[in-house]
């Protein structure tokens, strides 16, 4: 019995410790890798920071902690008793990947805008290239073959590669800085504008010989002169036409007499009247100052129309014709000025004219309103004659008035209080049987002034003009 119990325990011992023995291993390395699960968990943030970009300032490390964190729950077993969960915390790297999409787009932007920026300030944007370069074309047009600006306005509406080509030429821009302080700069805002199309808008006041900006009328504008060499005309300025004038003198234009049947004494006389004119007469043919007139040579001779005046100036019209020539720069300048001295005098007149009609309407209208108001209040002009006067035709008073009037109710108000004071003196000088005159100056003083007083202005009228006789009563009544 006792040995059948040993064997039955050595047996349940044996079974046991070969259980032992198969759930030991797998107990081990269940074991081993919870271990290594938790190893993984605790260094897992600390490969995510190695790994991380690092920061360069503290602001990116303040953004970076605000980043959005991604949680991943992962579920680990242990063991068949018992499971449990770990959380990871990663961080997702955003921040780098949008600094770099932001760098990219900045660098796009950027060069797009250079690009834009090129594009408009290159003239042939939109219109087809030359084929050769445009400082050749410079050089084939301008300096070799001196095509003036008009010209090459001309060529350029030719065709749409000519217009593209004389568009890009430097010489516009050549011109607009020569010209910088009149003209300005090309506009840069509104309609897109190039240094030809600024050109071109002020084309009508450029030299072509100098390329400066010119007055816009009169001799110093830009005129056109027939220019021998180039067999072409071309604007000039006053420098370039003396200039070239002075080199290519104008000829004298002949004289012919109507009434070639006449004696040889009377075509001489006739001549000399033709040959010689006065100071003023020269002036208002050539336009020419006083100070012009006194370079030149002159005659004298007496004043057939008043004796004793001073002695006349006879200019030779040759002379005179030269010395104009000069200063106005050829025939056509003597032309402009003539020209230009003609209309600042029909200008002059005319607003002559049109201020005449104005006042007259304004003169109209104020002597309207008086007569109406006058009416409408049952007033007299009569004791402010000049001062209703002086309004209708200035529009105020002058005189001794201290205040000037202005205005229609002024002056109604100064009619009212005289007639007032006209009424005041009448009634007493008729109560003490004073004969009125109103042309005395007491009574005229006191209505006009109010000075003396009514009483001091009665005393003095009676005692200056006494009082009225009975033959004057009765003429009075009469009266």
């Amino acid at each position: 019995m006792v040995t059948t119990r040993t064997r039955k325990t050595a047996a349940t011992a044996n079974e046991q410790a070969s259980q032992d023995s198969q759930s030991s291993p797998t107990r081990g390395r269940t074991r081993m890798a919870d271990s290594e699960d938790d190893n993984s968990i605790s260094q897992h943030p600390k490969r995510i920071k190695k790994t991380s970009p690092s920061a360069k300032d503290q602001s990116d490390k303040d953004e970076q902690e605000q980043l959005p964190m991604q949680v991943d729950k992962t579920e680990r077993t242990t063991s068949s008793r018992k499971a449990t969960s770990q959380s990871v915390v990663r961080r997702q790297p955003m921040r780098t990947c949008r600094v770099k999409k932001d760098v990219v787009m900045t660098t796009s932007r950027t060069r797009v805008q250079r690009k834009k920026k090129e594009e408009d300030n290159d003239p042939l944007i939109g219109h087809p290239k030359p084929a050769l370069s445009m400082e050749l074309w410079n050089l084939i047009l301008v300096e070799l073959a001196h095509f003036p600006p008009s010209q090459l306005i001309e060529l350029a509406l030719s065709s749409k590669a000519m217009f593209t080509m004389v568009m890009a030429l430097p010489v516009w821009q050549n011109i607009v800085d020569q010209n910088i302080q009149r003209i300005g700069q090309v506009p840069k805002r509104g309609k897109t504008m190039t240094p030809y199309l600024h050109v071109f808008k002020h084309r009508a006041r450029i030299c072509e010989q100098c390329y400066d900006y010119t007055a816009a009328n009169g001799s110093k504008a830009a005129l056109p002169v027939f220019v021998i060499e180039e067999g072409r005309r071309i604007q000039m300025c006053l420098p370039c036409r003396q200039s070239y004038f002075q080199k290519h003198p104008e000829p004298t234009p002949a004289t012919h007499d109507d009434e070639e049947d006449d004696d040889d004494q009377q075509q001489q006389r006739r001549r000399q009247r033709r040959r010689v004119v006065t100071k003023l007469h020269g002036q208002s043919m050539f336009r020419l100052s006083s100070y012009d007139m006194d370079s030149i040579p002159y005659g004298e001779a007496e004043n057939p129309h008043y004796r004793y005046a001073a002695p006349m100036r006879l200019y030779e019209m040759e002379t005179l014709r030269n010395h104009a020539r000069h200063v106005h720069g050829g025939d056509v300048g003597i032309e402009a000025a003539v020209a230009r001295s003609r209309m600042i005098s029909e200008t002059i007149q005319r607003n002559k004219e049109v201020r005449r009609r104005e006042l007259a309407e304004a003169r109209r209208q104020r002597r309207e309103a008086v007569d109406n108001r006058l009416e409408s209040e049952h007033l007299d002009r009569r004791t402010a004659v000049s001062e209703v006067l002086q309004y209708i035709s200035h529009g105020r008073t002058l005189g001794f008035l201290s205040n000037p009037i202005t205005t229609l109710d002024e002056l109604v108000e100064l009619i009212r209080t005289r007639e007032e004071r006209r009424a005041a003196l009448v009634q007493r000088l008729e109560n003490e049987n004073v004969q009125v005159n109103p042309i005395r100056d007491v009574f005229v003083r006191y209505v006009s002034q109010g000075t003396p007083a009514l009483d001091i202005a009665v005393e003095r009228y009676i005692r200056q003009y006494g009082r009225n006789m009975p033959s004057q009563q009765g003429q009075q009544q009469t009266l």
